[in-house]
């Protein structure tokens, strides 16, 4: 009897505990079914966060995001789309930033490139100085009892030129209607010397050639007359401003010093010069001075002008008489040639020449 008993209870446990398990089982299997769908609901979401990253990166050159731990992003089972990695939403705005930024960059330096001047070989520069079309206004034509310095030096530096002599129509009408070739003259040079005669329309001639392009050299002895009129606006864009005026000069005094020995002008090619063998050219034997020897300039700091020569060699800015400016596109020579010999003049005309030239075809 206690057997069949002890039977009855042992088989009513194993139908509990079966029981039991089934339901254990149960609710597993059903709990198992949701991670299931939460499982691959995670996982697609980490498919496409990390297909959107690989993209991302291959468009800025990053190369794939597969095997780079510090790239990949890591998102666990638990977390919902707001607390994945902050660093994902970054990726697109960043990506159109750096884009923008790139193109700004690329397209500065194309801008900056194609204005930085091509600098050209000796053997370039003399093969083009040959070829330039050069306009020559030089006064001193009417003054029979000297030689015309421009006209000599350009002559033995073996250079092609247009003479206008002292026709101040030409010089207008050549100046309008262009080089041979129809485009601006290469150099223009308006060398006023002789006082004859006073003609401010000089200066616009010399804008208007500055605007065109062309290198352009002047000499002038009456700014002392004009600075206040037409040749304002060309002192303003040089940089310089009426001084003095240099008259009553006796030779001895003629002499001028370099205030910048260095630049080029005072270099190129001819180097050593000196300014103190003068003439009596400009000087009336008599002992009464007939004639305005030129100007001082001063320098203003509105523009890029570098004073060259002057009366005074400790005066850096003020007392000058050779003036280089816009970047070596303008020179102004406001003293007379003839009042230093012509070996000195000559080096120094063709220092002028020689660098006019070489910034007209370096920077057009």
């Amino acid at each position: 009897m206690k057997e069949k008993k002890k039977k009855n209870i042992t088989q009513f446990l194993a139908l509990f505990i079966t029981l039991l398990l089934s339901l254990f089982i149960l609710i597993a299997c059903s709990e198992g079914s949701s991670d299931n769908n939460s499982a691959k609901q995670t996982e697609l979401r980490e498919t496409e966060l990390e297909i959107h990253v690989e993209q991302t990166l291959r468009a800025q050159g990053g190369g794939s995001v597969k095997g780079t731990p510090e790239t990949e992003p890591t998102i666990s089972a638990n977390q919902s789309p707001a607390q994945q990695p902050t660093n994902t939403e970054k990726v697109e705005p960043t990506e159109d930033l750096n884009a923008t930024q790139a193109a700004k960059d690329t397209q500065k330096a194309m801008e900056e490139y194609a204005q930085t001047p091509v600098g050209l070989s000796e053997e370039a520069l003399q093969e083009k100085m040959k070829n330039a079309n050069i306009l020559l206004y030089e006064d001193m034509i009417a003054n029979l009892n000297t030689n015309r310095y421009v006209k000599e030096t350009l002559e033995k530096m073996g250079l092609n030129y247009k003479d206008d002599g002292n026709a101040a129509g030409w010089l207008k009408s050549d100046l309008n209607s262009g080089a041979p070739n129809g485009q601006p003259w290469d150099l223009v040079i308006v060398a006023n010397e002789s006082k004859a005669n006073i003609s401010g329309e000089f200066f616009e001639y010399v804008m208007d050639a500055l605007d065109a392009g062309s290198s352009v050299i002047m000499e002038v002895w009456y700014l002392n007359d004009t600075y206040s009129g037409t040749a304002g606006p060309l002192l303003d864009r040089c940089g310089i401003a009426f001084g003095a005026d240099w008259v009553r000069i006796p030779p001895a005094r003629m002499i001028m010093f370099p205030l910048d020995s260095s630049h080029p002008v005072l270099q190129e090619p001819n180097a050593g010069l000196g300014f103190t063998d003068v003439t009596s050219y400009w000087w009336d034997d008599s002992g009464v001075i007939d004639y305005d020897i030129g100007d001082l300039v001063k320098l203003t700091g509105s523009g890029d002008a570098d004073l060259l020569l002057g009366t005074k060699a400790t005066e850096k800015s003020t007392h000058g008489t050779l003036t280089v400016c816009m970047g070596g596109q303008l020179t102004i020579q406001t003293f007379s040639s003839h009042q230093l010999t012509f070996d000195t003049m000559e080096p120094l005309w063709e220092n002028y020449i020689y660098n006019a030239l070489k910034y007209r075809f370096e920077n057009n």
